[in-house]
Parts: C-alpha cells; sequence; structure tokens
C-alpha cells in the first residue's frame, strides 16, 4: 500500500520525466518545477529517492545531498560507487530496507 508521500512523489516523477523529454538543456533538470517539489518535500522524500536510485536507478545523487543535507559520498567521481555509497548509507539509518 502507498502513502500520499509516495504518490505525490511519483506524480512529480511523472511530470519531470514528461517535462525532461521536451527540454534540450540539460542545465534545465533542476530548474524544473516539479523537480523543485521534490525537492521541497526535503527529508520525506529520502526514502522515495533512494529506492528510485536502488530499483530504477537514475542521477539522484545530487537531490540526496540536498535532501540529507550531505554528501556521505563526497570525493567520489565514479557513480556507481557513489550510488552505492548512498544505497549503504540509506540502510543503516533506516530510510530503506534490504
Amino acid at each position: 500500500m502507498t502513502n500520499v508521500r509516495e504518490e505525490e512523489f511519483k506524480t512529480l516523477l511523472a511530470e519531470w520525466n514528461r517535462q525532461m523529454k521536451q527540454c534540450s538543456c540539460p542545465e534545465n533538470v533542476y530548474l524544473c518545477p516539479a523537480y523543485r517539489s521534490i525537492v521541497a518535500m526535503g527529508a520525506s522524500a529520502i526514502p522515495l529517492v533512494l529506492n528510485e536510485l536502488k530499483n530504477n536507478r537514475g542521477d539522484w545523487l545530487y537531490t540526496l545531498r540536498l535532501l540529507a543535507r550531505e554528501n556521505v559520498a563526497a570525493g567520489i567521481f565514479d557513480y556507481q560507487q557513489a550510488r552505492t555509497i548512498w544505497l549503504n548509507w540509506g540502510y543503516k539509518n533506516k530510510y530503506i530496507q534490504l
């Protein structure tokens, strides 16, 4: 069963993906209103973003830095390694489960 935040997140994610298909400028990824609404969800979005990162990948690393207000993968430039670090952080802090 999904909760209201999860439904809101899924709706915003779908809108963001739709808008990004129409966008030719990579810098606009983080200016999109749907993306900004995801970030505005604050810490409550961390489990949702981590699950998205876990299940569907995508570039959520910057978003996690904003939501968590820290960069647990600071200095790591390899996406796979940074992804693993963030997921391990999520497990350790009980944002997601194995």
